[in-house]
């Protein structure tokens, strides 16, 4: 079990898969360690149930393991309780730097480790900087115009979303079928989820607000109420 949490603090997430290649046990020694790290609270399956990281409790023993932003394991646990059975994809976002944007955990893996190259064309950005001060928000906007080139009128219309984004406390894609609402973390962090359709899933925005509402009452300090 211990040759497995230190993989976990110096790799991590990783899937049981890499835990086998990193650690050189078979399928069923790593399958025992997890369960057991599980168990204990040192591990958990982060969104998707197809990779396993530390808790935050044993992150504080691995200073230099991995880490992600504060309340990202309530969040997570509270939408996967939610969209268990259902064929809904969700992902957690965080403002990664200036004008950058990253997904920190995802039911997709493949989408988790990529950050958003459109950083005016995400529905995530527009919600994430609609929940801080103004006077921040204006300086992610001017670094991902910096780094963007002269996007002047993406830039407007980014801005518009913003502020519906403010408004509503939420974004709905009516194209793409996607809602985004930011989290109120306990320390401040800029976190956001979107909900979205899985393959041949076509769902309106009342039944991702419900979703919502099912998540604003597993963990209640981290989920905006929706009018």
């Amino acid at each position: 079990m211990l040759v497995v949490l230190r993989a976990l603090g110096s790799d991590g997430p990783v899937t049981p898969h890499q835990l086998m290649e990193l650690t050189g046990l078979d399928r069923s020694g790593v399958h025992r360690a997890v369960a057991a790290l599980i168990s204990e609270g040192f591990a958990r399956y982060q969104l998707g149930h197809r990779q396993i990281v530390l808790t935050d409790a044993a992150l504080q023993d691995f200073r230099a393991a991995r880490s992600a932003p504060e309340d990202v394991e309530r969040a997570s646990e509270a939408i996967r309780t939610v969209i268990r059975g259902k064929r809904i994809h969700a992902d957690i976002a965080t403002l990664a730097g200036p004008g950058r944007l990253a997904v920190v955990e995802s039911t997709e893996p493949e989408s988790a480790a990529l950050e958003y190259q459109g950083f005016f064309e995400a529905d995530l950005a527009a919600v994430l900087l609609s929940a801080i001060p103004p006077e921040e928000a204006v300086r992610h906007i001017a670094a991902a115009s910096a780094s963007s080139g002269d996007l002047r009128d993406l830039r407007n219309e980014f801005v518009h979303r913003v502020r519906e984004a403010g408004e509503r406390s939420s974004l709905w894609n009516v194209a793409d079928r996607e809602l985004c609402v930011p989290l109120h973390t306990s320390s401040g962090s800029d976190l956001a989820i979107r909900l979205r359709p899985g393959s041949g899933g076509a769902r309106d925005s009342r039944f991702f607000v419900a979703l919502i509402g099912e998540m604003a009452r597993i963990e209640p300090e981290l989920f905006p109420h929706l009018l």
